[in-house]
């Protein structure tokens, strides 16, 4: 799993590794990083080597391990419909026996809301053995991966009713994105789903303020 990019410098082309991170943006960070060691003299091998630590802020295409050894793609900072059309594009290069795409509303879109959510559930369809929505308005993107022929669609109002049901459905060699806008909550749905109880602490809005709320 993880991120695999080309970067071309001085003439050089080297590939880059973020083997904790899902999705192109997360490779800008990396790369910088890498330009910057150049820049101060350091050589490649060590500077790429150094890289492959790398991991993305909380919520952001982190890459987490789950129950029953299936991986999870834990981006619950926020949503909007070309982020998470860029981390479901990245499903095709990351091995795996079934993909799950777990996606609560987005927020913010007006009068796109129902165009977008719809456009998002065909192009789950297309990426996702299973999709489950989570939210009022991510029922028009289940809807729209029904009529794409998607069988295995599921929907849950919030992220409370959600958790339990994905993690009855995890089995090993699953991947899991766990996405949607910040009030859907939906780092509750990847707590749910850790196999290591303290990778809690890399998760979005653990502050005592923000499990408080409802």
């Amino acid at each position: 799993a993880g991120m695999v990019s080309e970067a071309t410098l001085a003439g050089t082309v080297y590939t880059l590794e973020a083997p904790c991170a899902v999705g192109r943006s997360q490779v800008f960070a990396p790369a910088a990083a890498f330009a910057l060691a150049h820049a101060l003299g350091m050589k490649p091998a060590s500077a790429l080597k150094g890289l492959r630590t790398y991991e993305p802020p909380s919520g952001r295409g982190k890459i987490l391990t789950g129950i029953q050894g299936a991986t999870l793609i834990d981006d619950t900072y926020n949503s909007s419909p070309a982020a998470v059309e860029e981390v479901l594009a990245s499903f095709p290069s990351i091995e795996a026996s079934r993909r799950i795409a777990v996606l609560g509303d987005m927020l913010e879109l007006g009068r796109y809301s129902v165009s977008e959510h719809e456009r998002i559930g065909r192009l789950a369809a297309t990426y996702a053995d299973v999709i489950v929505t989570v939210g009022a308005r991510a029922q028009a993107l289940a809807s729209a991966a029904r009529a794409e022929g998607k069988k295995e669609v599921y929907e849950y109002p919030d992220s409370y009713a959600a958790a339990p049901k994905v993690k009855e459905m995890l089995r090993g060699g699953d991947l899991v994105l766990i996405k949607g806008s910040q009030s859907m909550r939906m780092e509750r749905i990847t707590e749910a789903l850790l196999q290591h109880p303290e990778d809690t602490v890399k998760l979005v809005r653990q502050e005592n303020e923000w499990k408080e709320k409802r």
